[in-house]
């Protein structure tokens, strides 16, 4: 019976190691990561704070916010105020996963992305 157990929580813990390293790597870290360095970042959503030490460390000028412009929800409204103390461009696109984005958008996008 002890050998049972102690398989079980060998088994248990090593599959906690395994699942708490993208954990760790996403959440703490905004799944930040280089698509061309010093051009070009990405990025889950981060806190206005943060957002403003990230441009500043990385030279940052211009932020892409995916998800459009939400004038009423907080995590817009903070991270609208960040790019403005920071003096760098907020750029809105309404993009959802689960449709392709319209041939205006993607050509707004190719634009400012080539700028």
């Amino acid at each position: 019976m002890k050998n049972i157990i102690k398989t079980l929580l060998t088994c248990a813990g090593t599959a906690a190691v395994i699942l708490a390293i993208p954990i760790l790597y996403y959440f703490p870290g905004y799944n930040w990561r280089t698509v061309e360095k010093n051009a070009f970042y990405g990025s889950r959503q981060m806190s206005g704070a943060v957002l403003e030490r990230t441009v500043k460390k990385y030279n940052i000028k211009t932020v892409i916010n995916l998800r459009g412009e939400n004038t009423d929800s907080e995590w817009y409204i903070e991270e609208a105020a960040a790019c403005n103390r920071a003096g760098i461009t907020l750029a809105n696109f309404s993009w959802s996963k689960s449709r392709i984005p319209s041939p205006d958008s993607l050509a707004r996008f190719i634009k400012l992305i080539e700028t």
